[in-house]
Order: structure tokens, then C-alpha cells, then sequence
């Protein structure tokens, strides 16, 4: 029965807000449940051959309405990178949705999120960048570790597994690397397919 005290507006606040809470715990249970899955080295890779922009095009539109709602532009270089690679789609799906995921929640409003696809010899690398405060480089190890949030992230309370998750679905295929660095202030996440 709902507290006689409280007006109908403040019951309303109360519930979205405990929604919200139950949709993060719920979130982080199938993250954590995800990672372990991944530790155990339950993982299965199928390799198709796909074009590499579609997929980015994909990531980048299923995430448009948060960018919008954080007040975040996501621009992919070059517009046309119609790129041929063999890979897991569905884990590099995960990979890059994950890092622009990141990329929203940590970079500030009229921010920019940038993802760049190129090319050198036979090997394409995809590159997610932001306008965010940056990471100290001490801590670019340590940002794919479980749990982990650097000193200065623009939302505390929000160190997730999303990372970890990245670096456990790439490590079942040898050939991709997954690396992070600092230029000017900004965070970049390098995958090498």
C-alpha cells in the first residue's frame, strides 16, 4: 500500500527510479553471468565473412538514441568503409557495442565519439575514440580488468563489466587484439581484426 504521505508524482518518481535500479541490477547479473561464461572458456567461435561498415553502421544506429539523450555525436570514418573481414559477427557486434557504449558514458555533452576504420597491408584496424576527460596511463591496463573505473570518470558508480567482457570475447581468436591508449587527452580503443 503506498505511503499516505506521499503525493502521486512523488510515488511515480519512487517507482521509475526503483525500475531503473532493477534494470542495472538485471544488466550487471547478466554481465556478470556473461564474463564468467567467458572465463570458463565457453565461448564458440564461428567465422563468416561480412562487410565491416555495415556492421559498424548497425552498433552505431542501434545506439543513436542514447548518444542523443547524452548529448553525444558518434561519426564513423571514412562515411563509406566498405571493408570485407572474417571474423564472429556476433562477438565483434558485442565488442563494438560495448566500446561506443563506453565511449557515451564517459564523454561529455557535445562530445564527440569517433570510429575509424583502416587499413594496412592485410590487416583492418577499427579505432573508438571520444572528446571524454581521458584516462591516466597508468590505468589503460587496467580499465579491461573486472569491475574497474578510473580515478577520473565523468560518472562514478558505473564501473561495469563491459570491458572485461570485450577482452574475453576477443581472446579466443589469437589473431585479434584489443588495446587502449591515450592521445591528447582522449581514449582511444584499438581492435586489430
Amino acid at each position: 500500500k503506498p505511503h499516505p504521505h506521499l503525493s502521486e508524482h512523488e510515488q511515480q518518481r519512487y517507482l521509475s527510479l526503483a525500475m531503473d535500479n532493477c534494470q542495472q541490477l538485471k544488466l550487471l547479473i547478466e554481465q556478470i553471468f556473461e564474463l564468467a561464461n567467458l572465463e570458463c572458456g565457453q565461448v564458440k567461435i564461428k567465422t563468416e565473412t561480412f562487410n565491416l561498415g555495415e556492421l559498424i553502421y548497425d552498433c552505431v544506429a542501434k545506439l543513436a538514441l542514447n548518444a542523443e539523450a547524452a548529448g553525444v555525436t558518434i561519426k564513423v570514418t571514412p562515411k563509406i568503409c566498405d571493408f570485407p573481414v572474417t571474423a564472429d559477427i556476433a562477438k565483434l557486434e558485442r565488442v563494438l557495442t560495448n566500446l561506443i557504449e563506453n565511449a557515451i558514458r564517459h564523454t561529455p555533452s557535445k562530445g564527440l565519439i569517433t570510429v575509424e576504420v583502416s587499413q594496412l597491408n592485410e590487416q583492418v584496424f577499427v579505432s573508438v575514440s571520444d572528446t571524454g576527460v581521458g584516462i591516466h596511463a597508468d590505468e589503460l591496463t587496467a580499465i579491461f580488468e573486472p569491475h574497474y573505473q578510473a580515478r577520473n570518470s565523468i560518472k562514478r558508480g558505473q564501473g561495469g563489466l563491459g570491458l572485461a567482457i570485450c577482452k574475453q570475447l576477443l581472446k579466443p581468436v589469437h589473431y585479434t587484439h584489443l588495446r587502449a591508449h591515450e592521445t591528447k587527452a582522449k581514449l582511444v580503443c584499438r581492435l586489430l581484426l
